[in-house]
């Protein structure tokens, strides 16, 4: 490539990246600070970016200078703003999982993918006493929070603000459509976590052992309506709000990682997990585009329990609630 193809092309990555209501050239003109006219000449190319307006553009709207000059080859180029325990804030991470979950929305075509090797995080604020417990182990055991460190755990410690947060991301997932990927295996690990602090005492209340049991089955009890519909339900009573169609399938057998794909327009972003709770995401297309023939291919080899297959869903749902009483029923 020339250097005009290529700062043509880095336009290109631009506009796939935008939203459907946002203008290439609006959007370039605030990012580089100049007229839209000046704008409009670098897109079509006749006026030369130089260094630091590619810069610009390449950090707002996270593109790899190198895919766009095509010299990447075989590499894939990821951004993960991990959590660092000690400088962690909860609550903006909150505010950075809302603000994704808008971005998604902003797209007029728009599904999102997610292999579920845990309980979605979205589906987690649903239900308040599970998001308090998942509030609590995250903070004491991976972040090793110093102000959680001697604490038990309570049911009332879990802040409002959190909750109310908490309760907008799971809004906004329950307004966009998606497919999940579930196994019976997706329930472990929070039963494991909760069964541990069982175990060893660190449940301030007796009560709360069985009350978190009971928000895990409260969840699932929600998720089998909604597979039975084939739409999620809004939980906040907004009038506005358009329930997000749902597919569901479970497999077994083949089940990976928490990956999460977003499809949004004719762009791709993919969310692969890592140290348990952090993700790094890609723009690359070629990538999302394998990811999303590799989900194709799953679903085809998964059995789908959203709208069809009533016997399927049923036996799916029945064993995670027979597991979880078989827990409720050792207290």
């Amino acid at each position: 490539m020339d250097a005009k193809q290529i700062q043509i092309e880095l336009f290109n990555q631009v506009k796939l990246r935008l939203p459907a209501n946002l203008s290439l050239v609006d959007s370039v003109a605030a990012v580089l600070s100049c007229s839209t006219d000046s704008a409009y000449r670098r897109i079509r190319g006749e006026k030369p970016l130089d260094l630091q307006e590619a810069r610009l553009l390449s950090d707002y709207f996270n593109i790899s200078i190198d895919a766009v000059m095509g010299t990447l080859g075989s590499r894939i180029i990821f951004t993960s703003n991990h959590v660092a325990a000690a400088e962690y804030n909860f609550a903006d991470y909150q505010f950075g999982v809302l603000k994704s979950l808008k971005y998604f929305h902003s797209f007029e075509e728009k599904r999102l993918y997610y292999e579920c090797k845990d309980i979605p995080i979205f589906h987690l604020y649903e239900v308040k006493e599970l998001a308090a417990f998942k509030y609590f182990f995250w903070h004491k055991y991976l972040f090793q929070h110093e102000a959680f460190r001697h604490q038990m755990f309570s049911m009332d410690s879990y802040p409002d603000e959190l909750y109310e947060t908490g309760l907008q991301i799971a809004e906004q997932y329950k307004t966009l459509p998606s497919t999940e990927f579930w196994s019976i295996e997706s329930l472990s690990s929070v039963l494991r976590q909760i069964d541990f602090f069982y175990d060893t005492g660190s449940f301030k209340n007796k009560d709360d052992a069985a009350i978190a049991y009971n928000s895990v089955k409260q969840l699932m009890t929600s998720i089998e309506k909604e597979c039975a519909a084939g739409v999620k339900q809004p939980i906040l009573g907004n009038a506005d709000a358009v329930p997000g169609d749902y597919d569901v399938f479970i497999n077994e057998v083949l089940l990976g990682a928490n990956t999460i794909l977003a499809v949004l327009g004719s762009s791709r972003m993919v969310f692969l997990n890592h140290s348990v709770f952090n993700y790094a995401f890609t723009n690359d297309l070629q990538f999302g585009l394998y990811i999303e023939g590799f989900l194709n291919n799953l679903a085809n080899s998964s059995t789908q329990i959203s709208k069809v297959s009533e016997m399927e869903r049923k036996a799916f749902f029945n064993a995670a609630y027979k597991i979880i009483d078989d827990r409720i029923s050792r207290l």
